[in-house]
């Protein structure tokens, strides 16, 4: 299983049913390291199957393994949580990128959008405010007519009653 790589840095290894490591890429633990000293391969141990997380030499670390029954030795996977997860944090920053151009684009249609609606409406409430303002003007026309006509009448009333005094 040496030459079994998973990923850059993922190795295959098998332990015997005691925890002493049979098979590893590192020459070195071969025989020499039981799994029964380490939490996580006491747990592997006592489970037979499975997977779980570990930190071991400062790097966190997944596994994956199965006892034989026949045998009694587990196979083990094991792969850098970092580098398992690596295309996971590349397609994340990359849906980041992608949002945050679609709203930055959202935002410039909203802004075209609001600036097309808005031009007309700002052309009707400058007619609507010149039509107000000649309205007032003219209101203020009749009304200045309408004293002017109510002074004649009075004028006429104040004429007629001195004509009608000098008539008695």
């Amino acid at each position: 299983v040496e030459p079994i790589k998973i990923g850059q840095s993922g190795y295959i290894y098998i332990f015997d049913k005691e925890g002493l490591v049979l098979s590893h890429p590192d020459a070195g633990k071969i025989m020499k390291l039981n799994m029964k000293g380490t939490d996580y391969g006491q747990k592997m141990l006592e489970k037979g199957e499975g997977v779980l997380e570990y930190k071991a030499e400062g790097e966190a670390s997944i596994v994956a393994f199965k006892k034989d029954q026949g045998l009694g030795w587990t196979v083990a996977a094991a792969v850098s949580i970092d580098e398992l997860l690596a295309p996971v944090w590349k397609l994340a920053r990359f849906n980041v990128v992608m949002t945050l151009i679609i709203v930055i684009l959202a935002l410039i249609v909203i802004v075209m959008v609001a600036a097309w609606v808005s031009k007309p409406i700002n052309k009707i409430t400058g007619s609507l405010n010149m039509v107000a303002e000649q309205v007032a003007d003219a209101a203020g026309q009749i009304s200045q007519s309408s004293q002017q006509l109510a002074q004649g009448a009075s004028s006429q009333a104040s004429s007629i009653e001195e004509t009608s005094a000098s008539l008695e």
